[in-house]
């Protein structure tokens, strides 16, 4: 192959479209008009019709090949095949382009919102057994203007625009050919000659039986399965004694009965032929793989043929393999797997039924996959656990077609026992299928009490859905019901866990006392046995709601005995969770490096198990730390991931979290202009949206909270403190720790504002000592600047000096710079202080807030006091005088009370300044004075009324 078909091949493989494995002959002229046709700007819809076998999907992909370069956001391809409800089709769809199942939101919703920016091509291959779902192209076309569809079915969508192109038969040899100029035969005869060298190599095409060669493509309409099929058997039989067969069979059935469409006439001649040249054995086997849908293993394919021995069951299937019957997949799987052409399947599947074997072989195929999803489950715990994931994303076509079946069936014990089993992996894969709930629809069946292990499992694994749904009432009364039948039956790792779920739920609803007791409940319940799996659920859940309520210290204990138990279990997906949580524990206390790092091991755990509800709370946790650390480049990159997945999921949570995350990134780079303060409200209120739907109390805290500020910065305060009072009352509500530390600090900047300054005081001390308590070191930088405002406007300019530089080795130590919105006022603050004291008093008291340390700058602010006469700022207090000898308002004041007697203790006092720092004062005045003693400066305070 040259250097551009690997090119190809290789873009092919990226647009994740199916490979050929063999050369496509004779179709060039179709591939050029179906190009052009795809490319002209007024098509949207292609649909390729024929008959079955006639070629329409190796088509559609060389169409594909061809036209990659026109679309460069991706050409999907979906294979319908496998499907057999209308529901089903959005759902694969959505799959193949990475749009996966998730919440109450339609998914046509969310397939519009993706396709509606991207030129894409999308191929709906074998739409004909679906086409009363027709209307769903529809409107996908009309809500992506740039999405083009090329669809191949045996009939035409009859949908309005619709391009229909009917894919003939291979041109058939003339009598009169002769093979002795190279290169002129049929394109039909060239098929048949190239697929019987394949499995002959010994195979020539002569002028001996050129003419038989003929006869049979002939015969055989054209049509390429037919070609392929009958070319097979070259292995084994002669031209003329494949004709002789051949030729009795379509005789017999030309023109064959009228209620049959025409298409199927010739393409079940050839599959009728096939199928005849089976022997018995064969011929059983054969249509027993009927039951089975997609693609299977060996144990599958022995189960449904009831072949005991693996041995005998690989040898009817190479033997099936060489018919052409079955197709062996390539895989770098030591294991291999099979699958039946969907027109082999249907006849397949269509002989069954007529055999009187259906049900005989549905039951071995639900007793194999019953089977396989237990030993599935017995491992989803363990190292084992992305091996198994991945074996049951390989098998859930058939794991489904099973469950789907034991319902019709009303079997209760089946439907129960694979429910169960598969209770882990539906809730993690297919949580917001709210086309089909399984678990639900298996709650419906009388069950005796031998079942009720089995039932309180799906209880709780259903109320677990119902809560990701956001569905609180549901998911609270399947929770309670399987709590009250795991305590009948004495299930203590399920009560645990639904314990847990249950707290998960209260907390939620912002009620963290109950959540802990009920957490707590939980971890108590499993005390006496070995469960070290379900003993770390439930200390990871009592972190998760202690985080959430500012209780830093006891959730990092819960994580970390969390941490512990699972690293024995060996389970990664709980390892993951539990990383994640401790990269919160690492942000609030500013350890912001650790976080990224236990941030990044958790998304590669997810990322390996194909967790995307995890993903996207990992990718949310790492853009917020960026955001930390000033990085918004990459905070808005990952933001905007996560809320992109959360979107495809429908995790309504992950999007509120991803929004209100992205908003405060934009808002902390914000420094001028309405229109964008505007848009980041607008996100905000979609972000709140989203948590009243899901009935999130602390999530709607924190976007009521950031609301504030927007408003605050527009200048309505009014509105500012409105959406405040919303928010510390559901903080004290929640006894939220966290939110009351950020909305205290908050409230006390709008007093500060509004020269409200004893208020201020009171509002910054306590969410300083609230930061403190919960460890939140990234909060109390910034609240320590608020103080050193404070300060200024007060009248306290040296104690001013000590908290901005507090503060500034906060933040270098933590490496979280100043935002952008804070960094104007912050140069201001700094200038201004400049001005009121000397560059004497600046150093000092800049190295003396430097050198505390950080539990003596919190008690050094919780001294603080505001008199009465300090409510209103002076904006100087140097007179006029004193300009001519370069005073600052601080020196004016020391030297002030100097005049009037004062020593320097009740200098110290007066000014709430240590003697030390009064010292330097004086040394300062002593100096722009011209003097040397303290009568000298009186005397001159006196004379040139300095005080």
């Amino acid at each position: 192959m040259d250097r551009n078909g690997h090119a190809n091949l290789k873009l092919i493989a990226s647009a994740r479209l199916p490979l050929q494995m063999t050369v496509t002959i004779g179709r060039e002229q179709e591939i050029c008009a179906v190009s052009r046709l795809v490319c002209m700007e007024n098509t949207r819809l292609v649909t390729l019709t024929g008959p079955g076998g006639v070629g329409k999907t190796r088509l559609s992909l060389e169409v594909a090949r061809t036209l990659h370069h026109a679309f460069p956001d991706a050409i999907f391809f979906v294979s319908l095949a496998p499907l057999r409800e209308r529901t089903q089709i959005l759902l694969a769809i959505a799959s193949a382009i990475g749009v996966h199942e998730g919440g109450k939101e339609a998914l046509t919703e969310r397939l519009e919102s993706y396709l509606h920016e991207r030129r894409c091509l999308l191929i709906l291959d074998n739409f004909e057994h679906l086409l009363e779902a027709a209307d769903l192209v529809a409107e996908l076309l009309t809500a992506a203007p740039q999405l083009k569809i090329l669809v191949t079915s045996r009939e035409s969508l009859h949908l309005y625009g619709e391009q229909e192109i009917e894919v003939l038969p291979l041109p058939l040899p003339r009598q009169s050919e002769s093979v002795s100029v190279p290169g002129e035969e049929s394109a039909a005869l060239h098929l048949f000659v190239e697929r019987a060298r394949a499995v002959k190599p010994s195979f020539t095409l002569t002028e001996e039986n050129y003419a038989v060669m003929a006869e049979i493509c002939q015969r055989l309409d054209g049509l390429p399965l037919a070609l392929e099929l009958a070319a097979a058997r070259i292995k084994i039989l002669s031209p003329q004694a494949l004709l002789t067969r051949l030729s009795s069979r379509l005789t017999l059935l030309i023109g064959g009965p009228r209620n049959l469409p025409q298409r199927q006439q010739t393409l079940r001649n050839a599959l009728d032929w096939s199928y005849d040249l089976l022997s018995e054995e064969e011929r059983r086997a054969f249509r027993r793989l009927g039951c089975l849908i997609g693609t299977w293993d060996l144990g599958a394919a022995a189960a449904c043929m009831a072949i005991g021995k693996e041995s005998e069951a690989l040898d009817m299937l190479s033997s099936l393999v060489d018919k052409s019957l079955v197709r062996p997949l390539t895989s770098e799987e030591d294991e291999p797997r099979f699958m039946l052409l969907e027109t082999l399947h249907e006849y397949a599947f269509a002989s069954l039924q007529q055999s009187g074997e259906q049900e005989e072989s549905e039951r071995r195929h639900a007793n194999y996959y019953l089977r396989m999803a237990e030993e599935a489950d017995s491992n989803l715990r363990d190292p084992e656990q992305q091996r198994w994931l991945a074996k049951l994303d390989q098998e859930s076509p058939n794991l489904l077609l099973t469950l789907r079946r034991v319902l019709i069936w009303q079997d209760a014990q089946l439907a129960l026992r694979l429910g169960s089993a598969l209770s882990d992996y539906l809730l993690l894969r297919h949580t917001q299928n709210t086309q089909h709930n399984w678990l639900e629809e298996i709650l419906i069946l009388d069950v005796s009490a031998e079942l009720l292990p089995y039932r309180v499992r799906i209880l709780y694994s259903a109320g677990c859905q119902a809560r990701l749904q956001g569905d609180t009432a549901r998911a609270n009364q399947l929770l309670e019901d399987c709590l009250k039948l795991a305590k009948q039956i004495s299930d203590l790792r399920t009560q645990a866990l639904a314990l847990g779920e249950m707290g998960m739920l209260a907390m939620q609803r912002g009620d963290y006392v109950q959540a802990r007791e009920l957490a707590m409940k939980g971890i108590q319940a499993l005390s006496t046995t070995s469960d070290k799996w379900g003993k770390s659920a439930l200390h990871r859940i009592y972190g998760n709601i202690a985080s959430k309520q500012g209780d830093v210290d006891a959730a990092q204990t819960h994580y970390l005995l969390s941490l512990m138990l699972l690293r024995e279990v060996g389970e990664k997906r709980g390892l993951a969770e539990v990383y994640i949580s401790l990269a919160t524990i690492m942000h609030l206390r500013g350890k912001l490096r650790s976080a990224h790092y236990l941030y990044q091991r958790g998304l590669t755990y997810f990322e390996a198990l194909e967790d995307r509800w995890g993903q996207v709370r990992c990718l949310n946790g790492m853009g917020a730390a960026y955001s930390a650390q000033g990085a918004y480049t990459e905070a808005e990159q990952y933001l905007g991931q996560a809320l992109t997945l959360a979107q495809q999921l429908g995790d309504r949570e992950g999007q509120a979290s991803a929004l209100s995350y992205l908003a405060m990134a934009r808002l902390n780079q914000w420094q001028e202009g309405e229109e964008q303060l505007s848009e980041i409200a607008a996100t905000l209120k979609e972000s709140l949206h989203l948590a009243n739907q899901l009935k999130n109390l602390p999530g709607k805290a924190y976007v009521l909270l950031a609301l504030g500020e927007v408003e605050r910065l527009h200048g309505n305060r009014q509105s500012a403190q409105t959406y405040y009072s919303q928010c510390l009352e559901l903080a004290q509500r929640m006894n939220d720790k966290l939110t009351r530390t950020r909305i205290l600090c908050a409230q006390g900047r709008l007093a500060l504002e509004q020269k409200e300054y004893q208020l201020a005081c009171t509002l910054l001390q306590e969410s300083i000592q609230l930061a403190w308590q919960t460890g939140n070191h990234v909060a109390l930088a910034g609240e320590l600047e608020s103080v050193a405002q404070l300060c200024l406007d007060t009248r306290q300019p040296e104690l001013g000096v000590q908290l901005l530089a507090s503060a500034h080795s906060l933040r270098e130590k933590l490496q979280t710079p100043l935002p952008p919105i804070h960094q104007a006022m912050h140069q201001q603050l700094y200038a201004n202080l400049k001005k009121e004291i000397s560059p004497e008093t600046w150093s000092e008291s800049w190295n003396v807030g430097c050198a505390l340390l950080l539990a003596q700058v919190v008690d050094l602010v919780s001294h603080i006091t505001i008199s009465a006469q300090d409510t209103t700022k002076t904006p100087s207090l140097t007179p006029p005088a004193a300009n001519a000898f370069h005073l600052t308002a601080r020196e004016c004041e020391v030297l002030h009370l100097l005049a009037q007697g004062h020593p320097d203790a009740r200098i110290a006092q007066e000014l709430v300044l240590s003697r030390r720092t009064v010292n330097t004062h004086l040394r300062s005045i002593y100096a722009k004075l011209g003097v040397t003693t303290r009568t000298a400066a009186a005397r001159v305070a006196f004379e040139q009324q300095l005080a």
